[in-house]
């Protein structure tokens, strides 16, 4: 098929999400509602998205993800290279394009003729400097610097160790900066990390685990199992790793048995009994809990 050179007829290109590979990029191109015909499969009433739609995608993965590697030798890599050579660090940006979203040569390079167009400058060009998206560019993945961040996590945990714990505005900067944005983040696959429990959620259920220090109060709860199993009261809420002595807290988890260790951990058992059940819906049936704090049937 040929192709046009005309960057603004490229950027009309359509592109369906069969033809691209990453997760998260085809996924967004699937739930387009611009039914066309792809550019480069040529797949009729496909859902697409423009090409300048991907490359501003691209673009922002690059900014995030990768650096643009030095076109000569610097510093022992001099020294080396009268002897040894020398070659470049990274690969050709058209390449990291391709394998980055995963689709083939020419929409790669059409993306890059894009954000070539997209980021000229007269004046870089006249001094000779490369471009961010030349032809003869190479990227690499950028590595983490987590320095910074490392040093504010250090001075969190000494906050919360010398001075306030519950009332501490510098932890609290601290927490705001590392969840910053991340009611809509996704990971690597797409998905969302923050997960949905409940009826129709691939978690339908939780586990609460309880100790009783006598029958009278477990009766009570299996009497009341809303109020039993639910955030302890206020009087009789111990501490735990997310809250001081006092403080209401719910603790479950999505397997039973790891719930009945964390609730017991710390205490030999004499005679103690536990309650467990799922924590939302009904309960799964009838039956006695066991002396056991790990071996505890659903009520």
């Amino acid at each position: 098929m040929e192709y046009s050179d005309d960057v603004d007829e490229l950027k009309a290109y359509r592109i369906c999400c069969d033809c691209v590979g990453e997760t998260y990029l085809s996924a967004k191109i699937e739930k387009s509602d611009k039914r066309e015909t792809c550019t480069y499969c040529e797949s009729e009433d496909a859902p697409t998205i423009s090409l300048e739609e991907l490359s501003v995608e691209i673009a922002g993965a690059f900014d995030r993800h990768y650096e643009q590697t030095s076109t000569e030798p610097d510093g022992i890599e001099y020294a080396m290279s009268k002897e040894f050579g020398w070659s470049r660090h990274g690969d050709a940006v058209a390449n990291v394009i391709s394998e980055a979203a995963m689709i083939d040569g020419d929409p790669a390079e059409h993306v890059r003729l894009i954000l070539e167009q997209e980021n000229d400058d007269f004046e870089r060009a006249q001094m000779g400097e490369e471009g961010p998206f030349d032809d003869d560019t190479h990227y690499q993945e950028a590595g983490i610097d987590d320095q910074d961040f490392a040093a504010r996590w250090k001075a969190f945990e000494q906050s919360l160790k010398t001075e306030t714990r519950f009332f501490n505005n510098n932890a609290c900067a601290i927490l705001d900066m590392l969840f910053e944005g991340i009611a809509g983040a996704r990971g690597r696959e797409g998905a969302p990390v923050i997960r949905t429990c409940g009826a129709g959620s691939d978690i339908a259920h939780l586990y609460r685990a309880r100790v009783f220090q006598s029958e009278g109060m477990l009766k009570q709860a299996i009497k009341s199992p809303d109020t039993g199993m639910g955030p302890p009261p206020t009087q009789v809420a111990t501490a735990g790793r997310m809250n001081a002595r006092g403080i209401s807290v719910f603790y479950g988890a999505t397997d039973p048995e790891c719930d009945c260790r964390s609730e017991t951990s710390g205490w030999k058992p004499r005679g103690h009994r536990t309650l467990r059940f799922p924590a939302s819906g009904a309960p799964a049936g009838r039956g006695g809990a066991s002396e056991s704090p790990c071996d505890g049937q659903h009520l």
